[in-house]
């Protein structure tokens, strides 16, 4: 078994090594992909202000209206937690809808469900709306299902978020034992700029699979990364990468984690932006793990990635790093 997963390893960076190094010997202007909106040439989002005084970039910001969805698993004392952070946040528009999808399994107990709504029906920092799926059990194949259709209902339906058509723009997704940072939606914002001004970035994310620092982390600087495995615990994307997922084999391919197998369909074509300081925390302690089965502990690290930093991100400072970089 360690021999299969050593080989599987080597195969993996021999084949992003391939894959950067034919990036990097082609112009961008030779690269064909269908993402037809995200993939405009824009100038460059921070070139965009060169010419501007810094107080004006930073008076650009005051809130940030995007749809959330938050994917719940009746696990209220870390959801209470993610709720509590969304509260203490800045920046985030109160007429913000959060979209809870209820995933129930046979493991729920009725008590977890009472104490989740109690929740879901204090919640003051946005407008919010609940569905509700129902699964055998939480393993990885249920969940890969249910984060299909719950990104589906959040682009096609007609009024998920109350704007009485279905979405297009970029929309914010969260998982429940998380918690962010009080900057967390200023760094959106900003990524969200530099996504949208970028060739081939398709998304955004605000930490590795435990909110992990990269090197050399610093409150004010972001960075566009390969993307092998997309940021599956806090992340944001648009309608034009939900199509791209609806035609391709996400759903047949082998495996079963969501998130690797979007890296598996679109690996070394697309990236993503995040920042080098991350600005969420994974608390829960217990993950869907290699075997998908939600029985692997996992150690929690002690403190948020962001408390290793003396202050958080200064807007008349942010900029993005040159160059692009591997996602793990």
């Amino acid at each position: 078994m360690r021999h299969r997963c050593f080989l599987l390893i080597i195969t993996i960076t021999v084949l992003m090594f391939i894959v950067i190094t034919i990036r990097n010997a082609k112009s961008t202007d030779s690269l064909v992909l269908p993402l037809k909106d995200i993939h405009t040439k824009k100038p460059h989002f921070t070139q965009a202000f060169r010419n501007e005084t810094i107080s004006s970039f930073k008076s650009r910001f005051t809130s940030l209206k995007i749809p959330i969805v938050i994917f719940c698993s009746y696990r209220h004392e870390y959801m209470s937690r993610l709720l509590g952070s969304l509260q203490n946040i800045d920046g985030l528009n109160p007429n913000s809808t959060c979209l809870f999808a209820c995933q129930k399994s046979s493991s729920v107990k009725e008590a977890d469900i009472a104490k989740t709504k109690e929740l879901i029906t204090s919640v003051k920092f946005c407008k919010t709306r609940t569905v509700f799926t129902q699964s055998k059990k939480r393993n990885a194949k249920e969940y890969k299902q249910q984060w299909y259709n719950t990104v589906r209902q959040a682009f096609e339906g007609k009024d998920t978020f109350g704007f009485g058509s279905s979405y297009e723009g970029d929309i914010l997704f969260l998982e429940d034992d998380i918690e962010l940072s009080k900057d967390a939606i200023k760094m959106i914002w900003y990524m969200l700029g530099i996504k949208n001004s970028h060739y081939k970035t398709v998304g955004i994310g605000l930490g590795g699979w435990s909110g992990e620092n990269l090197i050399n982390p610093h409150p004010d600087t972001v960075v566009i990364r390969y993307m092998l495995f997309f940021p599956g615990m806090a992340y944001a994307f648009n309608a034009s990468v939900w199509r791209e997922i609806k035609k391709s084999r996400f759903l047949t391919i082998k495996t079963n984690d969501w998130s690797e197998a979007l890296g598996w369909l679109w690996i070394g074509r697309y990236d993503v932006v995040v920042p080098t300081l991350g600005r969420m925390w994974h608390i829960g302690a217990v993950g869907l793990g290699h075997t998908g089965d939600g029985k692997k502990r996992r150690r929690i690290e002690p403190r948020p990635a962001w408390s290793k930093s003396p202050r958080l991100v200064d807007l008349d400072k942010v900029s993005l790093n040159k160059g692009e970089r591997d996602l793990f």
